[in-house]
């Protein structure tokens, strides 16, 4: 088996671990208090990870920086978004913005090249995502509300990749997870306390066995997919991992008995035709 067939079997399962953590928190009684919660735990554990490993060398500090600004904007203005608009469909505009500016940056900034069948599977990919989040469901007014805010935020997500991308290829893919788990949590933290105005500590306490457990599993879901970024252009591993999307629905169906609807069949099938696009690349 190739290193390249390996790192896309190793994109798609970071995807579905994604989907379970994801699961996790938003089955809770508190879904927000949930998610802070593996935040922390997750940050707690990359810090005591970061005195063992030691902290990545200066010359990776930028990507760090901007990858934390750039996650956090992204947090903030999905925030504004879900406000608006459907949650599914604010999620499915974000993401699926996020490769047509984590494109151009992979190939004009990182140097990448691809080939027409390389980016006909990176917009199946985007295409399907989008599809099976919104369920054809465009044309109400919050969807329009909310969709300004979620294309910023796929704008900010794309800034967030690429600079992961290039600090896990500079630092490796251990040393810059660990540091950047510990950086983001601290930031995410900061951002919990004042838009939820609620504790931190307290939603750790109430929610401790679902944080660590999303902890754990998040975490082995980031360190997976920078080691992608090690061996695979951005925009390939990002859109892989999208196949969380896919895995979210799969899960709704089948412990959830939720019922998919044809536009959610159909992203799934796009989906599933730019990942062969992209293994015929």
């Amino acid at each position: 088996m190739s290193l390249e067939l390996i790192a896309f079997a190793v994109a798609i399962v970071s995807g579905f671990l994604h989907a379970v953590w994801n699961a996790i928190a938003q089955r809770s009684s508190d879904p927000s208090g949930a998610m802070v919660a593996q935040l922390a735990f997750a940050g707690l554990g990359a810090a005591v990870a970061c005195v063992i490993l030691g902290w990545p060398d200066a010359s990776v500090w930028h990507w760090m920086l901007i990858g934390s600004t750039a996650n956090a904007a992204a947090i903030l203005l999905l925030a504004a978004g879900y406000k608006r608009g459907d949650y599914a469909v604010t999620y499915g505009i974000s993401r699926a913005t996020a490769p047509w500016v984590l494109m151009p940056l992979t190939v004009f900034v990182g140097g990448a090249a691809f080939s027409p069948w390389g980016v006909a599977g990176v917009a199946a990919i985007s295409v399907g995502v989008f599809l099976a989040a919104t369920r054809g469901a465009l044309r109400s007014n919050e969807t329009r509300n909310a969709s300004g805010f979620a294309i910023a935020s796929g704008l900010c997500m794309a800034f967030s990749v690429f600079s992961d991308a290039n600090g896990a290829r500079a630092a490796g893919a251990l040393q810059y997870g660990v540091a950047q788990t510990a950086l983001n949590a601290v930031v995410g933290c900061l951002l919990f306390t004042v838009q939820q105005r609620r504790s931190v500590f307290l939603a750790m306490q109430r929610t401790w066995r679902i944080g660590i457990g999303s902890a754990v599993i998040s975490t082995l879901s980031y360190l997976l997919i920078l080691w992608v970024f090690t061996q695979l252009p951005a925009v390939v591993g990002a859109a892989l991992r999208d196949s969380s999307m896919l895995f979210a629905l799969l899960i709704g169906t089948v412990w959830f008995r939720e019922r998919l609807q044809r536009w959610q069949w159909f992203g799934c099938a796009v989906f599933i035709s730019g990942v062969l696009m992209l293994r015929a690349a």
